[in-house]
């Protein structure tokens, strides 16, 4: 569906916005997305995954990280 490239470039721009933010790391990360999200909660892997370029969310999932 994505490439590398793309999932690299989402990858960069999440960790810049959590620069930002006081959330440090996957773990913390989870965390705080689940109480936001109101579908099924991710784990700590997806979102390693998002931040490590392996991996984009869906689209509701980016709305949720967007807000």
């Amino acid at each position: 569906m994505y490439d590398n490239e793309e999932k690299q470039a989402f990858a960069a721009r999440l960790r810049e916005a959590l620069a930002h933010t006081n959330v440090r790391g996957p773990t913390q990360l989870a965390l705080e997305f689940n109480l936001r999200y109101a579908g099924q909660s991710v784990s700590m892997q997806a979102v390693h995954k998002w931040l490590s370029g392996a991996a984009i969310p869906s689209a509701d999932k980016i709305l949720t990280l967007a807000k």
